[in-house]
């Protein structure tokens, strides 16, 4: 699928000792090496990110008294993000979903081998606000109005609860294209439930894609083109910014999850496996120059993204041969991927010219 799919996983939280919560049992490294497409050979519970951000939004303002993350993810807030669901969801999600997610993400992540890496975002233990995602983002007026959005649907929990078909149809990724099923794989932006993902961060990873395809579309005139060099500059920057705004092993776990829910053959995959490492690990700290940009110079990172994909004869691979003149894969996947794994892990891949 080469609508951009977003999941957030990230460190386990400092819970409450007075709530209960379920702990997998796999210690979590924080620092991996994410050059992994392991999660596609899992199936993983997965939804829109507009709409975990609206159910949490819904607990937050039903539940005011509430100011910590570390107040979150108990029972209470378990259930209704699992209740939501089911609602939203009825043919996929179930109760239980979280604990089998987290005991995937558990074996997965713990058999990653560690590397050492600089962190460039900072969980706290605030509930975000809109203020101060308005702030952290630095959102514009149409992306604030995003948020303000989203939260009008969450106010009408309990008494009237947002319907999905509402939802869908504020995520102006979804309406834009069309993608406004009920189908679980309809929809832009993946997120997984998890105790290793921080439902109160779907947002960011929704602006994270919203930014990655404005720049496609500045740069390349274009939106969500399959297999061209826009694309594949689309999935560095979509990469670099969740790295930026939620982490590496974040950004790695909803690339991932991006590819499961989708319908792309192989070599497109294995393509989009490829250029998102580049974006959050490999050429990250090229584009987003710490020494001479600041921490909302989002637009200056993407800038650096485009001009060194922009010099495709020095910084892509044009020798790999996946397809024939007809376009059908004249390699199998195993080939494919074991091809991929060879080619330079600072050169990006196109498939069309």
């Amino acid at each position: 699928m080469k609508k951009i799919a977003f999941v957030i996983v990230i460190n386990l939280l400092l819970f409450s000792c007075s709530k209960e919560v379920y702990s997998p049992t796999t210690t979590y490294k924080t620092i991996q090496n994410t050059n992994s497409d392991t999660l596609h050979n899992f199936s993983i519970p997965a939804f829109p990110a507009s709409v975990i951000h609206v159910l949490h939004r819904e607990y937050v303002l039903d539940n005011p008294e509430l100011e910590l993350t570390s107040e979150l993810m108990d029972e209470a807030y378990v259930s209704h993000m699992e209740n939501r669901l089911q609602d939203l969801y009825p043919g996929e999600a179930y109760s239980g979903m979280l604990e089998y997610t987290d005991d995937i993400l558990s074996s997965v992540i713990s058999n990653l081998g560690s590397y050492v890496d600089s962190v460039d975002a900072y969980d706290v233990d605030t509930i975000p606000s809109f203020w101060s995602e308005k702030n952290d983002l630095n959102l514009d007026s149409t992306e604030s109005e995003d948020w303000v959005a989203f939260d009008e649907l969450a106010a009408k929990f309990p008494e009237n609860p947002a319907t999905l078909q509402e939802i869908l149809a504020l995520d102006s990724t979804l309406s834009q294209s069309g993608k406004t099923q009920l189908n679980g794989c309809q929809f832009a932006y993946a997120y997984v439930l998890s105790t290793y993902a921080s439902p109160w961060a779907a947002f960011r990873v929704y602006q994270s894609g919203e930014r990655a395809k404005s720049q496609e579309k500045l740069y390349y005139n274009n939106v969500n083109s399959v297999d061209t060099e826009g694309d594949a500059y689309r999935h560095i920057v979509w990469n670099m910014l969740m790295r930026r705004y939620v982490g590496n092993v974040i950004a790695w776990t909803t690339s991932g999850v991006n590819e499961i829910c989708g319908n792309n053959s192989c070599s497109s995959r294995q393509m989009d496996f490829h250029n998102n490492y580049i974006g959050r690990v490999t050429k990250y700290e090229l584009f987003r120059d710490r020494n001479n940009t600041g921490n909302w110079a989002w637009q200056t990172w993407c800038n650096n993204a485009h001009t060194w994909v922009s010099n495709s004869n020095n910084n892509s691979d044009k020798s790999l041969v996946w397809r024939n003149a007809s376009g059908a894969e004249i390699l199998n996947c195993n080939q494919i991927q074991s091809n991929r794994s060879a080619t330079s892990q600072y050169m990006y891949i196109t498939l069309i010219d």
